[in-house]
């Protein structure tokens, strides 16, 4: 399959599901499971806590909220 500019072309419906059914076949669905972070990735909250030094406390709560529904 090529590259292709997907922002400078709409595709049909059926070149959508034919483009996505051709990229689950060079990757699986099943393959992500065995998805390993990087040893040295840093603590996603952590990160999202230190993001939130010096912001009002209500966004703070709001963005982790934003974070948890995902």
């Amino acid at each position: 399959m090529q590259n292709q500019n997907l922002s400078s072309q709409w595709l049909s419906r059926a070149e959508g599901s034919a483009m996505g059914k051709a990229l689950r076949d060079r990757v699986p669905r099943s393959s992500h499971e065995e998805w390993k972070p990087a040893p040295n990735r840093p603590d996603c909250v952590a990160l999202l806590e230190e993001s939130n030094q010096g912001r009002l406390l209500e966004l703070g709560a709001c963005k982790k909220i934003k974070y948890q529904s995902f």
